[in-house]
């Protein structure tokens, strides 16, 4: 339920004014939670396009949804099955669903900690990856670093780690301003700081993440305690109120440095 695989500069499939009316009523009852409505809507909308990919997807979602995230073999058996139709198809339509169909079986491998199979799977989205919307770039990568963490793969991670850093600096900071004449007191700029994650919590979760994934990743290596210490406040700092994630990390930390007092300590805040 989810345009995030669009691809830049390519226009989307032209809807009539009762087809969009119908998906959009559909991504409401998605959003809602109401994922019988949801079907319903999808299935009018499949009786008008029979043979839109998107909708099909779309259906197998909302019904792995509307079953409580438990009929998790025919989900897999579904999107498999979608992208072996598409496998045939080379216009650009198909390419971005056929990409949203290989980053949701490698969420679902994932989730069944088939790891392996996940990395795999999410592997083959990275060629051109950067073609398509920023926010899937995004998910991809962040799915992937965190994939390459648990099977091990550290300088693979370290790898992704660094693009998403650039890419979500770049983000933050799109019009950088030469130092030189630059007045601005370290106050003003604190508070400019916290103007900017109060309007952009997206960007306060995606920070929060990376520094999470960054932790892992350092103590993975056994780096220096210090910037381990560095990625736990900054966690703490971007929490947006709640710090459990981070009291966790924290304790964690303390137990790999046989602080076992403090470990426990700090898991008692987290409850």
């Amino acid at each position: 339920m989810s345009d995030d695989g669009a691809v830049k500069g390519v226009d989307a499939p032209v809807l009539s004014e009762s087809e969009r009316k119908l998906a959009g009523q559909a991504q409401n009852a998605f959003e809602a939670g109401s994922y019988g409505e949801c079907l319903s809507h999808l299935s009018r909308l499949r009786e008008c396009r029979p043979a839109d990919y998107k909708v099909l997807h779309n259906i197998a979602v909302a019904k792995y949804y509307h079953s409580g995230l438990t009929q998790t073999n025919d989900f897999v058996q579904a999107l498999s099955d979608l992208k072996s139709q598409l496998g045939a198809s080379i216009n650009d339509g198909s390419e971005v669903e056929k990409r949203v169909i290989l980053f949701n079986l490698a969420t679902v491998h994932f989730q069944l900690q088939e790891f392996e199979v996940a990395t795999k799977i999410a592997e083959r989205l990275l060629p051109r990856v950067d073609l398509f919307s920023d926010s899937f770039s995004r998910s991809v990568y962040f799915l992937l670093c965190d994939l390459y963490l648990l099977t091990s793969e550290t300088s693979k991670a370290f790898w992704l780690l660094s693009k998403i850093e650039k890419y979500l600096a770049a983000q933050n900071n799109p019009n950088p301003q030469s130092s030189h004449g630059n007045t601005t007191s370290k106050a003003e700029k604190n508070q400019h700081g916290e103007r900017e994650r109060a309007s952009n919590p997206l960007g306060d979760r995606e920070l929060y993440r990376l520094c999470q994934l960054k932790f892992r990743l350092f103590l993975m290596k056994r780096v220096a305690k210090k910037l381990c210490k560095r990625e736990i406040s900054n966690m703490m700092a971007t929490s947006q109120g709640s710090s459990q994630g981070a009291l966790f990390m924290k304790s964690y930390f303390e137990f790999s440095s046989q602080k076992y007092v403090k470990a426990a300590r700090l898991l008692c805040e987290c409850s």
